[in-house]
């Protein structure tokens, strides 16, 4: 539904999301008869998701939105079952500061030949 190995939400009671502005323009796809995702119409930027059926009162809010998720921890991984096994590593993984600006070449793998 991602697209990608990982997707970090924040689960939060549908009561307490509030909006500074622009609620009233909000998008929705509907994903499955029970899930839909909720994005910002103008640049596309996923929001939350919801699924009244399997987690009523709940919202799932993409962490990327969120001013403070630095100061959020994690406190469960789900779906293990059908996790990459790669991903059991990834501490161990070479960290890169930042990624190539536009217009840069990306740098080689290290050992890459």
């Amino acid at each position: 539904m991602n697209g990608g190995a990982f997707s970090t939400y924040v689960v939060i009671p549908s009561q307490t999301l509030r909006f500074i502005r622009g609620e009233a323009d909000l998008g929705a796809y509907t994903v499955t008869e029970r899930t839909s995702k909720h994005f910002c119409p103008h640049c596309a930027t996923p929001l939350f998701n919801a699924n009244p059926t399997t987690y009523p009162g709940l919202r799932m809010l993409y962490l990327g939105t969120l001013r403070d998720a630095a100061q959020l921890r994690p406190a469960i991984n789900i779906y293990c079952d059908s996790k990459l096994a790669w991903t059991d590593n990834i501490a161990d993984m070479r960290n890169v500061a930042e990624g190539p600006r536009r217009g840069q070449a990306a740098s080689p793998a290290s050992g890459a030949s």
